[in-house]
């Protein structure tokens, strides 16, 4: 993955970190100095997300191998 960015690293690790279903209600949309910003199908699943952040967080990091220092949630408009 050396040669794609950050964002497209962080991506491709999202499906990998949340499994299909998960990762199919969001979208990375935006990485900037260690925040990354995960766009929401809707609430209930903004909820499910918040529960699992620093699971996620250490997953994306790992997996992207990003630095990941927080998620932020937006849910799709």
């Amino acid at each position: 993955m050396g040669g794609l960015s950050k964002e497209d690293r962080l991506e491709m690790a999202w499906i990998v970190a949340c499994g299909p279903t998960f990762a199919g209600r969001g979208d990375v949309v935006g990485y900037n100095d260690g925040i990354v910003d995960i766009e929401v199908s809707d609430e209930a699943w903004l909820q499910e997300m918040r529960a699992l952040k620093s699971q996620l967080k250490v997953d994306l990091a790992r997996i992207s191998g990003v630095k990941v220092s927080e998620l932020r949630f937006i849910v799709k408009k």
